[in-house]
């Protein structure tokens, strides 16, 4: 009987060793033929992007007074500062570049205006004509002009700052502004855009150096009444009746 028992237990474990092997490769036993696919993870690169500083970036300041215009045309008159500044600083102040603050007064009855460093503009002004953004470009122009005390007749002063704004204005025509014809009732003296269209003149027709060389003169401290017999061997006078003369033909 216990033999019998023996060769039964010796069946049975026969019998049960290889299901216990593959019991084995069931549960994840490493298979020698088998070999994991490699993955390959490229490597990206990101580009770092810079950001360049703008000129208002640099040297414009709008407080929080911008707040009392719309935001279009806020954005309009920091795209100009951006695309005029460099060129009017160039021009009148040997590319030097001065910090300027902007501010909207709801009070100011004028236009605008610039005193040291600082643009006033006239929130009533801007609101009624949106577009005459360049009235920026012609305070910009003092600003870099920055005469101080030296000597310079108002009328050039004034006729220089419009004939920046004629030649680095970007949105004169939109505005409404341009330079006048010449007519009989007008004297060189009256500056601003008068006196501007007679610079502009001046350089096409005289001497193409005239308005800067007028400007750096000025800003030397050597104005003088003869500048402009010196410069073209006539008077201003005489420039002037030249000028009249021209406007008929």
């Amino acid at each position: 009987m216990i033999r019998k028992t023996i060769i039964a237990t010796l069946l049975i474990a026969l019998a049960l060793s290889p299901l216990s092997a593959c019991s084995n490769n069931a549960q994840g036993t490493p298979d020698e033929s088998v070999t994991a696919e490699e993955t390959t993870v490229e490597e990206t690169t990101v580009e770092e992007t810079t950001v360049e500083e703008t000129l208002a970036d640099k040297y414009l300041k709008f407080g929080e007074s911008k707040e009392l215009i719309s935001t279009k045309t806020v954005d309009v008159l920091v795209d100009t500062f951006n695309k005029v500044y460099g060129d009017i600083c160039d021009f009148f102040n040997d590319g030097k570049m001065l910090k300027v603050t902007y501010v909207i007064d709801p009070d100011y009855d004028g236009v605008a205006y610039a005193s040291g460093g600082k643009i006033v503009l006239s929130k009533k002004w801007i609101k009624q004509n949106p577009n005459d953004t360049d009235c920026m470009t012609h305070e910009l122009v003092h600003i870099a002009q920055n005469y101080g005390s030296n000597v310079c007749p108002g009328w050039i002063t004034e006729g220089l700052a419009d004939y920046g704004r004629a030649k680095f204005g970007l949105n004169n025509k939109k505005g409404g502004w341009s330079l006048p014809k010449y007519d009989k009732s007008q004297k060189y003296t009256d500056s601003y855009r008068v006196t501007a269209a007679f610079f502009i003149w001046l350089e096409e027709n005289v001497d193409e150096t005239l308005p800067k060389d007028l400007n750096d003169t000025i800003k030397a401290g050597e104005y003088r009444n003869a500048y402009f017999v010196n410069k073209t061997g006539k008077k201003i006078d005489e420039l002037w009746q030249m000028y009249a003369d021209a406007s008929k033909k």
